[in-house]
């Protein structure tokens, strides 16, 4: 029975399967930004070229950041090349499925993608916290998120 499976046609379809499997469920991993819509404010901070000296400054300049970015609700994504990670100490090995959101001739990228899934901010220079944290809270649905945690 096995021989049947095994003949030249049916090695063909067989391998097609596999192939197709392999392209369906080898991306598991890869983030889809409309699960964080309406949840969290996203900050890509991207480079093509690993050890880059702006991506390594941007970086540092969000560390010990945390309770700031939970406040506002911000989740942090750092993309080198093609591939991802949620954290900075973490080499970037999930596969990001968004190229169209980046320029490809810039070699570093900070984006801001809003709570409604809308880019804020794109900029290709070294963005300070404060910036950020004036960008973010100048938004009219973090004003309404103030204001809301001020009455309660």
């Amino acid at each position: 029975m096995l021989q049947r499976y095994l003949q030249p046609k049916n090695r063909c379809i067989l391998c097609f399967i596999f192939i197709t499997c392999i392209f369906l469920f080898g991306k598991v991993e890869a983030q889809n930004l409309d699960d964080h819509q309406w949840k969290h404010r996203l900050l890509v901070i991207k480079t093509n070229t690993e050890g880059q000296d702006l991506y390594t400054q941007q970086i540092e300049e969000f560390e010990g950041e945390e309770n700031e970015f939970e406040e506002r609700k911000i989740k942090v994504f750092y993309v080198v090349n093609s591939s991802y990670s949620l954290s900075a100490d973490e080499k970037a090995s999930i596969d990001w499925e968004h190229p169209l959101l980046f320029d490809k001739r810039m070699d570093f990228e900070v984006v801001l993608i809003g709570l409604d899934g809308g880019v804020k901010l794109r900029e290709s220079t070294f963005l300070s916290k404060k910036d950020l944290y004036d960008k973010i809270d100048s938004m009219p649905m973090r004003r309404t998120e103030l204001r809301d945690k001020n009455v309660h």
